[in-house]
């Protein structure tokens, strides 16, 4: 008799068993773990089981009546990361905050009102997903819905800019210093109102085009190889270094304006001397045979 109620207590021990299963950090992951002991503790939602003496090795499911359980806390977001993207640039974003969990279900992301894919819990304080490349330039909040009702956002999180101006090639590329000049640079992403520094000193930029800009280079600029930079309004930019080229002051012109000179007025070349020394040559003996 003694044994047959031994064998029942064990029989309605074993049906009390909680049907959930306890990840290494304590956290609630039902199915997910062997575990070794019956008995825990709850403390502000998380499960912690102690040592009863009593070693079985038995995979938990979860059960009616223990959702309880999983509600632990609510989750929470501190910030994301990166908190700027390119637009039309997939981009893998990171959502740093608490409590994620991919249970009951995986949770969903959307940025403003606009739900986004491949959302991955890495770990509980940590929410990844890839950034969609068709959101336009803007300022937006990121919300994280989880156990399909309940939401946690962080607004004004993550701002997509337009792409950065592109500088592929400038035409004439070289300069002399006095001459003021105008060059070309061919590129991409060039927007109104954008302002452009040679070396840092502000150029004016006289036509804008999406992708192709004048600019005039400023008098007066000392000999060297220069950086040319490009400045969107929205802060976007692009330097290239070693871009141009400043060879000095040009050459001397030879014609003296208002001084009435003309081609015939100018000296004999070179090759011209010889028969200019010959015919004197030959007049000189001329007059001298002619005085004989």
């Amino acid at each position: 008799m003694r044994c047959l109620l031994l064998l029942t207590g064990l029989f309605l021990l074993f049906l009390e068993e909680p049907a959930v299963a306890v990840a290494s950090t304590g956290q609630l992951f039902p199915g997910k773990t062997t575990l070794y002991s019956r008995q825990y503790v709850i403390e502000g939602g998380t499960l912690y089981w102690t040592s009863s003496g009593m070693q079985r090795s038995r995979h938990y499911v979860l059960e009616a009546g223990t959702a309880s359980l999983l509600d632990r806390r609510k989750a929470e977001v501190y910030y994301v990361t990166p908190s700027q993207v390119i637009e039309g640039l997939e981009t893998e974003v990171s959502i740093v905050g608490n409590y994620f969990s991919d249970y009951p279900s995986s949770p969903s992301v959307t940025v403003g009102d606009r739900p986004v894919e491949a959302v991955r819990v890495v770990s509980p304080t940590l929410v990844r997903f890839t950034f969609p490349s068709q959101i336009s330039a803007g300022l937006y909040s990121v919300s994280v819905i989880y156990s399909g009702q309940y939401r946690v956002s962080i607004t004004r999180a993550i701002k997509v800019v337009h792409p950065p101006p592109v500088v592929s090639r400038i035409v004439p590329s070289t300069f002399y210093a006095s001459a003021g000049a105008e060059f070309l640079a061919y590129g991409e992403h060039f927007q109104q109102g954008l302002t452009a520094t040679i070396d840092g000193s502000p150029a004016e930029v006289a036509e804008t085009t999406a992708g192709r800009i004048k600019v005039r280079v400023p008098r007066g600029m000392p000999p060297g190889y220069k950086r040319f930079s490009v400045f969107n309004p929205d802060g976007q930019f692009v330097t290239v270094a070693n871009a141009l080229r400043i060879i000095g002051s040009p050459p001397p012109n030879t014609s003296a304006q208002g001084c009435g000179c003309t081609q015939s007025d100018a000296a004999p070349s070179a090759g011209t001397i010889p028969y200019v020394l010959a015919f004197l040559i030959i007049t000189v003996w001329r007059c001298s045979c002619g005085k004989k």
